[in-house]
């Protein structure tokens, strides 16, 4: 990665859930979150979801965009991902950490370089911080046919929901 990583929250959650958070730490040299994605954590914690709390990461710095495009407020997406952007196009040559498609194009058409969670995965395997990385089962009852999944689409969770699945790292 660059020196600056940008991070909305879907990787930070993602993260968070396989318990890998940390990894970011080990694989950037600096972690900057828009307050708006710290403020999506928040409202998902007290909703009562298993969410990271940024200011208990010291390597973590929550900074906020100096301002918005203008063309970008019209575009369909939340707060997080306006933020995340608009630090991003203030700090060229820096990683932006995106899952959601849209933020992920738009991010590209300027320029960004743009990972995803999956993206965090592979890189921490090719950089030795764990072994393997696989989905597995997690809270799902197995059918008494005993079928398994077809696709990738089985092993997604959505951010603001229980996590069904995770990494497993040795």
């Amino acid at each position: 990665m660059t020196d600056v990583t940008i991070s909305n929250t879907s990787p930070l959650l993602y993260l968070h859930r396989i318990q890998a958070l940390h990894w970011l730490s080990k694989l950037c040299e600096e972690v900057w979150i828009p307050e708006a994605v710290a403020q999506e954590l928040a409202e998902g914690r007290l909703k009562g979801y298993d969410v990271p709390e940024p200011r208990r990461y010291q390597w973590l710095t929550i900074t906020e965009p100096r301002t918005v495009p203008a063309q970008w407020l019209s575009l369909d997406l939340g707060s997080g991902e306006l933020a995340v952007l608009s630090l991003a196009l203030e700090h060229p040559g820096c990683t932006v950490l995106l899952d959601d498609r849209q933020a992920r194009r738009i991010a590209q058409s300027a320029g960004l370089n743009v990972w995803g969670t999956l993206r965090v995965l592979i890189e921490a395997k090719s950089r030795g911080l764990i072994q393997r990385s696989s989905p597995t089962w997690i809270g799902w009852k197995k059918p008494a046919c005993g079928c398994r999944p077809k696709s990738d689409a089985a092993y997604s969770c959505s951010p603001m929901r229980p996590a069904r699945t995770k990494a497993i790292s040795e």
